[in-house]
């Protein structure tokens, strides 16, 4: 069986996937106690010098390989291991600079580094590098977008022509025409949204509850998309101080009205684009970002592609483009 080890390794998390190449399906996964953040303090911690940071680095894929034998019940020797996300940054195996724009999907033009496999570590590695502008970054999406461009709409059309939406703690709007992505802005929304409910005066405003457990929930959620459409977001925040301390409402429905001022503030204007907007993420922020763009009054084709899929389905690809 041709197979390859995916690895998604992000700021705060670690996901590791044994995929069957020919087929693109995941056969085994386990989830790491450190992201790339986490494991570079613990460098740090070593003091070791920089020829040693790799080596470092390895000796933890290997410890989760490993594992994934474990879970596999044979042995993943000499297996691939394709890497996106954080590994290629500055805090990461080894820093590798971004591919500017404009890029052409599908068209093997990513930055990567091939790694070759060591004494103590039998895989050769892959380790893809992000996209920039002159003025952003990103890491990750790159590999998702990639993914993106080898799998076609429901109705079979390509999109050639399109804003990919990556919504996240980061999320990231790409701009692509002609298959080529030719710009992209990043938007802070997963990360506000946290500061704001966990660690401002809203604090004590908000109590998270799960998308659906309610249907005041929807409600509350809508009402936050439509104020951040007509009002400014540094002005809309305190409100959800004051829906409880003068409404009466309470924090689990203020929760979502949070969350529905930062979402709308993100997709305000976005939802007017006559193009396709494709939403690439989870099944849970799925529904959240097609509620916000209905609320905003989208008319024009909104389209699905679950991120993981996406983020394999590339890896794949740049994993054939390095045989």
């Amino acid at each position: 069986m041709n197979t390859f080890l995916s690895c998604d390794w992000g700021t705060s998390s670690f996901r590791l996937r044994l995929v069957n190449a020919e087929n693109i399906t995941v056969l085994a996964e386990i989830t790491g106690a450190l992201g790339i953040a986490a494991l570079h303090n613990e460098w740090i911690k070593t003091g070791g010098p920089e020829k040693d940071r790799l080596s470092f680095y390895r000796q933890y894929l290997g410890e989760q390989v490993g594992e994934m034998e474990k879970k596999c019940g044979f042995s993943l020797a000499g297996v691939t291991m394709v890497l996106s996300g954080m590994a290629s940054s500055s805090i990461g195996m080894m820093d590798i600079p971004y591919k500017e724009l404009p890029y052409v999907i599908g068209n093997n033009e990513l930055e990567r580094r091939i790694i070759a496999p060591s004494g103590d570590f039998s895989h050769k590695m892959i380790v893809i590098a992000g996209l920039r502008t002159g003025i952003d970054v990103l890491r990750g999406e790159e590999t998702m977008l990639e993914g993106c461009g080898l799998m076609n709409a429901a109705d079979g059309r390509q999109w050639d022509e399109a804003l990919y939406i990556f919504p996240g703690t980061h999320s990231k709007h790409i701009s692509v025409q002609n298959g080529t992505a030719w710009n992209f802005h990043t938007y802070m929304t997963g990360e506000f949204f946290d500061l704001l409910s966990n660690k401002s005066i809203l604090s004590g405003s908000v109590q998270k509850n799960e998308w659906g457990a309610q249907p005041e929930n929807d409600i509350y959620f809508g009402r936050g998309v439509r104020d951040a459409a007509v009002a400014n977001i540094l002005n809309l925040a305190f409100y959800v101080r004051g829906n409880q301390l003068l409404g009466g409402v309470s924090p689990t429905k203020n929760y979502h009205y949070l969350s529905g001022l930062l979402i709308g503030s993100e997709l305000r204007g976005v939802h007017s684009t006559q193009h396709a907007i494709i939403l690439v993420c989870n099944k849970a922020l799925k529904s959240q970002y097609e509620k916000a763009l209905e609320y905003l009054g989208r008319s024009a084709d909104t389209y699905y592609i679950n991120a993981d899929d996406a983020l394999i389905r590339g890896q794949a690809g740049i994993l054939l483009d390095n045989r």
